[in-house]
């Protein structure tokens, strides 16, 4: 039996339908019912990842755990994935994959960076036979950027990265949890190029005829408009992080695991859903 977390979310919610369409018993996680669509042969369970009795109750009878990234302030992320993992060992799950992030350091801009870096770490020493998946920036994420006058605003600068597709994670991600041989083994999982934001723009620019347009800007100005949207404090902090991350260039490395782990090729930028 597999458990899928963030079951009602991109990559959950794909990840729980690609096991099934291969026959695989799959049961998914989601904090409320009726949040994901139904799906032939599948069970929900109701759990919170900050409430231990529920996920004890969720990975009833379950041997492989999927653990999606939680939604929380930094350092409270980690915090909860410790939670999943913990009474995954305490409930008898034999394996954990884990969607890490690519890069994942103490030392990233990108606050989450350092989430990750704890997260492998307390799964390293959980006692669970263990796969890390280390995902880039999505390539589906782009569209979703423009502000209110459709301009993509950069403070990041130059930086390139290794955009990848939210359909090649999840493939990747369910042909690892089909294959025991995975175990103990951390991947990143990249598209087949490295592009920079302005260059990823322009490119979906010349796809879908002229929009988005992209700006860059300093990181005073990145953080005054943010701001201005009303999120919070660390939101805007997250955010600021993710573009000075993208300019270091540490997200720039490209990987062969896609095509190593599911026999095709990663999707360009441009060609898949983005």
């Amino acid at each position: 039996m597999f458990l899928v977390t963030g079951a009602s979310g991109h990559i959950g919610g794909r990840v729980a339908r690609l096991l099934a369409q291969r026959g695989a018993p799959v049961r998914r996680l989601m904090r409320q019912a009726g949040s994901t669509p139904d799906l032939p042969g599948s069970t929900v369970a109701i759990g919170d990842y900050g409430d231990r009795a529920s996920l004890a109750r969720a990975m009833d009878g379950v041997d492989t755990v999927f653990l999606a990234s939680a939604g929380a302030p930094p350092l409270k992320r980690a915090a909860l994935h410790g939670n999943v993992m913990d009474v995954a060992a305490g409930a008898g799950v034999k394996r954990l994959v884990y969607l890490s992030f690519q890069g994942a350091s103490a030392t990233s801009p990108f606050p989450y960076s350092a989430d990750h870096l704890l997260s492998e770490a307390h799964l390293k020493q959980s006692g669970l036979a263990w796969t890390i998946l280390r995902d880039s920036f999505y390539q589906d994420l782009i569209p979703t950027l423009p502000d209110a006058e459709g301009v993509i605003r950069d403070p990041g600068g130059d930086g390139k990265v290794a955009w990848v597709a939210r359909d090649d994670v999840a493939r990747t991600v369910a042909a690892v949890l089909l294959d025991d041989r995975h175990a103990g083994h951390s991947y990143d999982v990249t598209g087949p190029e490295a592009l920079s934001l302005e260059e990823a723009v322009a490119r979906l620019a010349a796809a879908k005829g002229g929009v988005p347009s992209y700006r860059r800007e300093t990181l005073e100005e990145g953080r005054a408009w943010r701001a201005a949207t009303g999120a919070a404090a660390w939101e805007v902090e997250v955010w600021l992080g993710s573009y000075l991350a993208m300019g270091t260039g540490e997200l720039a490395r490209v990987s062969g695991a896609v095509r190593e782990i599911t026999g095709r090729d990663p999707v360009p930028l441009a060609k898949g859903r983005a």
